[in-house]
């Protein structure tokens, strides 16, 4: 379902960093969506993928190319940058003060891709039934050339259709925590269902006294 990136992914994600780093972000007023917006994205599909969506820009689907009359039900864009940027491998880079260019640098970066495009993207939209991922501005640029989107901003398509806050908050640290708890408990309570399976199945071959 996805495409072996690393290299470009790294040098993109380099790029995007150094410059990043000038940038002064802006507060805004947070967006509402309207039920009319929330039924819209509910109901969207796209009948393939358009031809503007690169290997590269797509994250977790097919390309056009590779399956032309594929429809996709519930398609949805990310900050691919900003996910790489909060994976534990992204922060150790930060706090080590690590060098561009370095091979410390090089291998956590790495290290920050992979997470994000052989795990964090698959194992979300495998939960979620997500069936196309793509980047961010490709995905919004093409909204903009449909009729229903074509009127709105790019600041509420992005609220409508991206849900890099929604991956970056299911892969926390509490929430990770929370599921590892839920398995293991999942995995105790199909031990001692399997126990008392076998004990339910050696009754008539050990009667009690």
């Amino acid at each position: 379902m996805r495409k072996n990136l690393a290299p470009t992914v790294i040098i993109m994600v380099a790029m995007a960093v150094f410059l990043g780093g000038c940038a002064t972000k802006k507060v805004e007023t947070p967006l509402v969506l309207s039920p009319e917006d929330i039924a819209t994205v509910e109901k969207f599909e796209l009948a393939t993928t358009p031809k503007t969506f690169t290997p590269f820009n797509i994250l977790w689907g097919v390309s056009a190319s590779a399956l032309p009359q594929a429809t996709f039900h519930k398609p949805r864009c990310v900050d691919r940058n900003g996910l790489i940027t909060n994976t534990n491998q992204f922060k150790e880079i930060v706090k080590s003060d690590a060098q561009p260019m370095t091979g410390g640098y090089w291998i956590n970066l790495a290290g920050a891709s992979e997470n994000v495009w052989g795990k964090q993207i698959p194992e979300y939209a495998t939960k979620f039934g997500i069936d196309l991922i793509v980047d961010r501005m490709p995905f919004v640029q093409y909204l903009k050339t449909l009729e229903p989107f074509k009127n709105k901003s790019e600041r509420l398509l992005i609220k409508m259709f991206d849900i890099t806050d929604q991956v970056k908050e299911y892969f926390s640290a509490e929430n990770v925590e929370k599921r590892n708890k839920e398995k293991e408990m999942e995995r105790e309570l199909e031990k001692h269902n399997r126990l008392e399976e076998w004990r339910q199945k050696a009754l008539p071959y050990y009667p009690a006294q």
